[in-house]
């Protein structure tokens, strides 16, 4: 499980993870469901498509990048579960979970 953590005012706070279906997908994203757990603070959830690689395909290691991509869904303040059912009618290569905490957060 993937884990971000600031005492403070964090440098980087965010967290992503880019899902690569290969050349010709034949499956695209329309629902997820699940839950957050967190100990403090608070955290945007966005996900990005996109056909060509994040950020021209350079690893994003220090920066996020969202040029590009496009924005499939997008909520502030996460709550405790979520079900989201996506309008999403295209077939993407590329999925980016983007994790965007803010103030001092553990989760």
């Amino acid at each position: 499980m993937p884990k971000i953590y600031s005492g403070g005012s964090p440098n980087n706070g965010h967290i992503w993870y880019t899902w690569d279906l290969g050349a010709n997908p034949s499956v695209k994203l329309t629902r997820m469901a699940g839950r957050w757990t967190w100990r403090t603070g608070s955290a945007n959830f966005i996900l990005y498509g996109s056909n060509s690689a994040p950020n021209s395909g350079n690893a994003m290691q220090s920066s996020f990048a969202s040029s590009g991509l496009t924005n499939l869904q997008e909520t502030n303040s996460l709550g405790a579960t979520f079900d989201y059912t996506l309008s999403n009618s295209a077939y993407y290569r590329y999925y980016v979970f983007r994790l965007e905490g803010s103030g001092s957060y553990d989760y």
